[in-house]
Parts: structure tokens; C-alpha cells; sequence
């Protein structure tokens, strides 16, 4: 590849990347390998035929790919200043079938009017059908309402007055250098505005000119910030949500990927950082952690997250490894403290993903004797297959020690593990409700020696709602 921008994934699972610099569109399907080959390639007849044009069939700096409602493909080509679709089945050079911002296939015009781009970048449809272009360089967001049709008039414009305005402004209602569009579930609108280092949203119903209703990146509508903290941007492009409501954002010279869990609020911080060790440093490195301007982000159907690594020419995919726990009642399911504390004596319970992470515990109410000393580390047992079968027992098995718990009182105790991920970044508490009864051996006991205790549980609640990612 050279200079991947856009990315998205279409409803078979296929990853399909803008490459701007070769002006091409390339698909890539699954399962996923290291430097697999492409299987397609649009805007051009083959894989090695690299050239620029304005014809039905090719590309001048293609920057994002999106799909409507229907499966069709549709192509921000910035360089000829349109919005192109190319319908099912795809090809190799395959012919578009509309285009949007031009009168025909034949002109790369641009004017500052209502139906003329310049330089669209990124796309996104609403519940609708209704196609979202992120027109750059106007400074503007424009909305071509469904039925889409060759040469249509945009219908809405937001970051500008009218459609025969351009003025950069750092406000409430205004927009400068933009790259990102999203919508959430909700219907609302999500733009990075690049050049003024934020994202914005937007809340329906849709009008020329409307205010923003929320801003991340900084703490009003009229301030900007580009530090290096979990709540700035340093030039943000890319924005997408994860099944889960959460919004992630390509925070591009910042060298990094920054997640903000839902719900959103002005200025708050984000929790996920990837690209970087922390939410202080901004380095670049050609590593499976490191990245080099990110701008393009997608999330699969499995909450996978597919970043475009600009500079370093590549795609990377972060794994969705969340815990997928539902509350679980599970009554009287003795549990044995010995070597460790097995955990998943009920199944089916949830699916955990491989890996190794570091819990801190808390012990409720409080005891006298308290919990000391040692590292707790949760590790899964064997490999389910599939790994993402929910009816596979968790089997997590939690070694532990030195830990003492010390039970002043029999009664029901809540036992509390967060976990703390390479990223520091802290997840929803894992835990487990039990019984203490007068008939424990003794009331102090070591978590992690040979001493063999029956605990009788009276519930057991096991709920991560919180991602875990690991690069692949």
C-alpha cells in the first residue's frame, strides 16, 4: 500500500481500503493473515496499473469508503471533487454508477454552490440513506438527501451559513479544516474539525448553519487546545462508534487512537488509548503498538477496530477482547480456594478472551485484617473453540499471593477485581457476592496455599462491559 486513508467494513465481513496515493480502492477478505493479497481492486483494471483520472472508472486521490443501506459502494475522490457509487457485483475496474458534486463523469469542477464539492474526504450515511459528505475544502458538512441521483443538490450544509459561504471559524456553528463524519444510534451527527483540534456533535433535527451540541477537545465551543492529555487532540480525523456506543477517534498527529465511552459529555477524557504506552507520550514507531499518523477507523461487526497507519503504509486490526459476561445466578455453587480461585463452575458463564492482565482487589464490607501484599493475575485455562462461543465455560482460573482475606463476621461479603490494562486504563469490577458462615475453619485464611476451603456462593455476578483490546 502507499498512504492508506479511509477504511470500512461491508456487511460480509470484507475490509475495503482507500489508497490514496495509488488511487485505489482495495478489498480484502477473511479471514484476515499478515500481508495477505488483495482479492479486488477499484479504480483501476488490475493491481499494478497506477494512474490518476477523471472517467467513470478512476480515481484522483481517493480518501474514504462507506456503504449505503443497499450494499453500494460509495468513493470520496478528492482530487476530482465527487462522491462516486459503485454497485454490486464488484470488480476489477469497475464502472460507478453515480456521482455526486459533478455534473457528469468527465469534470472535476469545484464552486461554491449547492451542488459542487471541493475535496470531499470522509462520508457516512444516516438511518435514512441519506449521504453525509464531509466537503474539506469548504469547510462544511453537506447532506444529499435519499434518492441519490447523478449531479443532486445538497439539502443541508452545516459548518457554514449557506451553501455559498466558506469562512473558517472556531464558534459553536462553525467549522474550519474538517476530515471525520459518524453518526451514532441516537441519530446524531459526530465531525472532527481537524485545524481547531475537536470533535463535534450534532443533534437532529438538521438545519443550514445549526450549533453544535456537545464538544470533545476541548472545555467550550470557542476554545482550542492541542496538549498531549486524555482529554485533547492534536489535528483528530477519523471518527467511528463501536457496537457499544463508544466513540473512537484517530487523533492523527498525536500519533494515536483515543477512545470516550458513551455516555458523551463536553470535555471529558478519553479512557483508551492505542498507538501509544500512555495518554503523555506521542511517538512514532513502526511496532505492533506504534502507529504514524492513523486517520482512517472502523469497527467490524464484532467490535474489531481497523485503523489506516498513514506513514507506515499499512491497515492494523485491534481485536475486541471485552469480557461478554452477563449477570449469572448461580446458587449454592461451592467454590474451592486452594493453589488458586477457579472461577466458572457455572456454565455457560461468558467467553474470556487469551491474555494476562493485572487485578487489584477490594474486599466488602470492610475487615479489620484487611487484603495484603501481591500481584493478582487472571489467566484463562485451555482454548475454547471458537473462542467467541458464548456456551464455553469461562474457566478463569485467578492465582493469587500473597493475599490474605480476613473475615471479621460471618455474612454476605462481596469480593471486587478491576482489572488494569498495559494502557493503565482501569475496566468495570468483576465480582462475586458469597456467604461466610460460622463454620469456616478459621476466620483468617491465606488466598494461595495449600489450605483447601468450600465457599458457598449465593450469587455470582460476573458483568465486563469494558474493552480490552489487543493488537494483532
Amino acid at each position: 500500500m502507499s498512504q492508506p486513508t479511509g477504511v470500512a467494513v461491508d456487511s460480509f465481513g470484507n475490509l475495503w481500503v482507500a489508497e490514496y496515493d495509488n488511487n485505489r480502492v482495495l478489498e480484502f477478505q477473511p479471514p484476515f493473515t499478515y500481508g495477505e493479497s488483495a482479492s479486488l481492486v477499484i479504480g483501476a483494471d488490475s493491481f499494478t496499473a497506477l494512474t490518476h483520472v477523471t472517467n467513470q472508472s478512476g480515481f484522483n486521490g481517493p480518501e474514504d469508503v462507506a456503504f449505503d443501506p443497499g450494499g453500494n459502494l460509495w468513493v470520496t475522490d478528492c482530487n476530482n471533487n465527487r462522491v462516486l457509487e459503485f454497485k454490486p457485483p464488484f470488480s476489477n475496474g469497475k464502472l460507478a454508477s453515480e456521482v455526486i458534486g459533478q455534473s457528469g463523469f468527465g469534470t472535476s469542477d469545484s464552486a461554491l454552490n449547492q451542488h459542487e464539492l471541493n475535496c470531499p474526504e470522509d462520508l457516512a450515511f444516516d438511518s435514512s440513506g441519506d449521504l453525509w459528505v464531509v466537503d474539506a475544502g469548504y469547510g462544511r458538512v453537506l447532506e444529499f438527501a435519499y434518492p441519490l441521483t447523478s449531479g443532486e443538490g445538497a439539502s443541508v450544509v452545516v459548518g457554514q451559513s449557506s451553501f455559498t459561504t466558506s469562512v473558517a471559524a472556531l464558534s459553536q456553528t462553525g467549522l474550519a479544516s474538517i476530515w471525520g463524519v459518524a453518526f451514532d444510534s441516537s441519530g446524531n451527527l459526530w465531525v472532527s474539525d481537524t485545524s481547531n483540534n475537536r470533535v463535534l456533535e450534532y443533534s437532529p433535527p438538521f438545519s443550514n448553519g445549526m450549533p453544535a451540541s456537545l464538544v470533545l477537545g476541548a472545555k467550550d465551543f470557542t476554545s482550542t487546545f492541542s496538549g498531549l492529555s486524555a482529554k485533547s487532540f492534536f489535528g483528530p480525523q477519523g471518527v467511528a462508534f463501536d457496537p457499544s456506543e463508544n466513540l473512537w477517534v484517530s487523533d492523527t498527529q498525536d500519533h494515536r487512537v483515543l477512545e470516550f465511552p458513551t455516555p458523551l459529555s463536553t470535555g471529558e477524557s478519553a479512557t483508551v488509548v492505542l498507538g501509544q504506552s500512555s495518554f503523555t507520550t506521542s511517538t512514532v514507531a513502526t511496532s505492533q503498538t506504534g502507529m504514524s499518523n492513523p486517520i482512517g477507523i472502523a469497527t467490524d461487526s464484532s467490535g474489531n477496530l481497523w485503523v489506516t497507519d498513514y506513514f507506515f503504509n499499512r491497515v492494523v486490526q485491534y481485536l475486541d477482547q471485552s469480557y461478554k459476561c452477563n449477570p449469572i445466578i448461580c446458587g449454592n455453587v461451592p467454590i474451592v480456594i486452594s493453589g488458586g480461585l477457579p472461577v466458572g463452575q457455572c456454565p455457560p458463564i461468558c467467553t474470556v478472551p487469551q491474555g494476562v492482565y493485572e487485578l487489584s482487589v477490594q474486599l466488602s464490607p470492610s475487615s479489620p485484617g484487611g487484603i495484603s501484599g501481591g500481584t493478582l493475575v487472571a489467566s484463562q485455562q485451555g482454548s475454547p473453540s471458537p473462542a467467541t462461543d458464548p456456551s464455553v465455560s469461562c474457566n478463569l482460573d485467578l492465582l493469587c499471593g500473597p493475599y490474605t482475606f480476613a473475615f471479621n463476621s460471618p455474612g454476605t461479603w462481596t469480593l471486587t477485581f478491576t482489572p488494569t490494562l498495559a494502557t493503565g486504563a482501569q475496566g468495570p469490577p468483576l465480582s462475586f457476592t458469597f456467604q461466610v458462615t460460622p463454620t469456616l475453619p478459621t476466620p483468617e485464611f491465606p488466598v494461595g496455599s495449600l489450605l483447601a476451603l468450600v465457599i458457598p456462593f449465593a450469587a455470582l455476578f460476573l458483568y465486563m462491559s469494558r474493552n480490552v483490546r489487543e493488537k494483532k
